[in-house]
């Protein structure tokens, strides 16, 4: 019985996915993408307005969820969200690649 628990509390602690997309090259004018699969999407891009910034929002529909960025500047991630809400995440860009994505 003991062994059963702590299976589970393992399991608790897991991350259990996630859904990214990479983009590399000139960050000179404004763009946007949406990236869908299965039950998550992130919405992503690169705007100019007043600061330069990567953008990332991520929805999941069954999970709770963040949307998180990696770019020159380190990793960047927004608070999580309950299933069926968008989690929105804006920071400086930095870097000539930048990673976008939904972890739950």
């Amino acid at each position: 019985m003991a062994l059963m628990c702590a299976t589970s509390l393992m399991s608790l602690s897991a991350k259990a996915g996630s859904l990214s997309k990479s983009y590399s090259g000139d960050f000179v004018e404004d763009w946007s993408k949406t990236l869908e699969s299965g039950q998550a999407k992130i919405e992503y891009g690169y705007n100019t307005w007043l600061v330069h910034e990567d953008t990332c929002y991520a929805y999941h529909s069954n999970a709770s969820h963040y949307a998180r960025i990696y770019n020159g500047g380190g990793a960047h991630a927004a608070g999580s969200k309950a299933a069926g809400k968008w989690s929105k995440l804006e920071v400086t860009h930095s870097g000539s690649e930048v990673t976008y994505s939904c972890e739950w």
